[in-house]
């Protein structure tokens, strides 16, 4: 007996040392309303290859006030590996669990209010780190939807809404962004000192949040110092304004960080469709000359980059740029600028988003730019044999039919998804009259996932029978799709017979 429970510890131990905790920031988001905190996550691999997922300790935070919903745990969750990374997808309706501490709200309210949830989970482990995308339905119990975004994958950029700021040399800067109060070269105890950035309570309309960031333009020896914000480092490196010594940087090779722990770069794993970002922009005395603010990013290889060039940088592999952002009577506006592509086929790591109070240095007034919500933006299309589903049907629905012909082979191959929507599960089903296909889509930044079912009927998805000898009366095609009188030994045909196509294999 001994010995048993030894096993039993052991086999326990095993399953423990197996587990990897990932903590890192959670934002729920409910029925709209969104909130962040600090959130752990187990990832443990199980013995036939799928994946344990457990949020340990989930709690709703809503006016202030907290809610200790539980512990969810997901089972066989299927992984794939591709690349060095694993992506997880799971659609499963789970029992909430009692969390291992003590609740915020006295009760984990899960086990005995709320029973089993349906939950849709899609992840990614890659390296040290754990980005989830959840979806828990609670319609039924709570009244609401909510959403848990965990991590950031490198999709997104961190702190994209201005909430969360440091302080830096005394100024403050929005936590993975920087401005003047952070930059290098030789210049940069002329300019660190004056504050370029601000946190604001001035937010665009319809947001979530509560702040922005505001940069301003400043004058030093005369010269105007453009007001600019950036997800790399700013380097003050001449005195001339247009020098491109003055420039904003990133360099994944570099260890440098700021007062935050933050490093001068951001982390780009997907290649967006486009950035779109809300702006305020007021110039203090209008310049006729010089009247617009700008925006401008530039996705890389991680290597070293700079904005402006200093020469021709073969590294890029898309850019957005806005150079004319008026200021249209000193309004919120959401500018949304489309990435072009570059023929580069690395892969993108990096990312350098720019924002400055004008499009030329050293010029403009003394003006403001309010910066809020900046979000990448990833479309994505689905194609059966080259007819584009996405748009039609499935745009209000997520079943459709696809009119395929009877002498028509379906494989998975036939179903893609742009290149810029790689997250893709696909599947088939032969049914009586052709068959079904399932398709599981996410979006590049995983913040979009549904699966579709698309019934092709008079499709054919397999061999089914050797010879097709079962059939009475038989229209014979090759797979080609051309009508033939006979078959070839070893050759694999169509054939029509009994009211239904069927794949068969000649003898």
């Amino acid at each position: 007996m001994k010995r048993i429970f030894t096993l039993i510890a052991l086999a326990a131990n095993v399953v423990i040392a197996s587990a990897t905790d990932y903590t890192d920031a959670l934002q729920v988001n409910v029925n709209g309303n969104t909130s962040t905190q600090s959130a752990t996550i187990s990832l443990n691999r199980q013995d036939n290859g799928s994946y344990a997922f457990v949020l340990k300790n989930f709690v709703l935070t809503s006016g202030g006030q907290q809610m200790g919903i539980g512990t969810i745990e997901v089972d066989n969750v299927a992984g794939t590996d591709v690349n060095g990374v694993t992506t997880l997808v799971a659609n499963q309706t789970v029992p909430i669990q009692e969390g291992d501490i003590a609740s915020p709200s006295g009760m984990w309210i899960g086990p005995s209010m709320l029973g089993s949830v349906p939950v849709k989970l899609i992840a990614e482990q890659r390296g040290e780190k754990l980005y989830a995308v959840i979806d828990i339905d609670m319609q039924s119990t709570l009244q609401q939807t909510i959403k848990v975004t965990f991590g950031n994958g490198g999709y997104q950029i961190g702190n994209s809404g201005f909430e969360d700021f440091h302080s830096e040399n005394g100024i403050n800067e929005p936590n993975h962004w920087h401005s003047f109060a952070s930059c290098t070269g030789a210049f940069a105890g002329f300019v660190s000192g004056t504050a370029h950035t601000f946190v604001s309570d001035v937010v665009r309309p319809g947001t979530t949040g509560s702040h922005s960031v505001m940069v301003t333009s400043t004058q030093i020896f005369g010269i105007t110092a453009n007001g600019t914000i950036t997800t790399g480092r700013m380097s003050a490196g001449a005195i001339s304004p247009d020098d491109p010594a003055n420039h904003a940087e990133t360099d994944m090779s570099s260890t440098a960080t700021d007062s935050n722990g933050d490093p001068f770069y951001a982390e780009m794993n997907g290649l967006p469709d486009s950035l779109a970002v809300w702006v305020k922009f007021t110039q203090g005395t209008p310049d006729a000359s010089h009247p617009y603010a700008t925006v401008n990013a530039v996705i890389t290889d991680g290597t070293y980059y700079q904005d402006p060039e200093d020469k021709t940088y073969n590294n890029k592999l898309a850019r957005a740029a806005n150079n004319t952002i008026a200021s249209n009577g000193s309004k919120w506006q959401r500018v949304c600028v489309p990435f072009n592509g570059y023929d580069n086929p690395s892969t993108p790591k990096a990312i350098l988003v720019t924002l400055s109070t004008n499009a030329d240095p050293g010029t403009g007034s003394l003006d403001t730019l309010y910066v809020d919500d900046l979000s990448l933006i990833y479309n994505q299309d689905i194609t059966v044999k080259g007819i584009s589903i996405q748009g039609q049907a499935l745009a209000v629905a997520d079943t459709m039919d696809y009119a395929s012909t009877a002498a028509s082979v379906i494989s998975t191959d036939d179903i893609v998804v742009d290149t810029n929507a790689p997250k893709v599960f696909k599947s088939l089903e032969t049914t009586a009259d052709g068959a079904v296909a399932y398709i599981t889509v996410a979006s590049t930044d995983l913040q979009t996932f549904k699966t579709y079912v698309v019934n092709l009927k008079g499709a054919v998805t397999g061999i089914e029978s050797v010879d097709g000898s079962a059939a009475t009366t038989k229209t014979i095609y090759n797979l080609q799709g051309q009508r033939v009188g006979t078959m070839v030994p070893g050759q694999v045909y169509i054939i029509n017979g009994n009211g239904r196509a069927v794949k068969v294999l000649k003898k």
